[in-house]
């Protein structure tokens, strides 16, 4: 059961930095945060990712 439980969490954390971190990058895109969140290096990947604490 922890294990299920450990992995649903994982799982929804790793899901949501995922997303914060392309709706920082399109924000930052549109002009509506900072530039530096919208760098990616030479394979496409953004260089500064977004670390959410809960």
């Amino acid at each position: 059961m922890n294990v299920v439980v450990i992995t649903a969490v994982l799982s929804a954390v790793i899901s949501a930095v995922f997303t914060d971190s392309r709706t920082f990058y399109n924000l930052s895109l549109q002009g509506n945060a900072p530039k530096l969140l919208g760098t990616v290096n030479d394979r496409t990947f953004r260089r500064r990712r977004s670390r959410r604490c809960s």
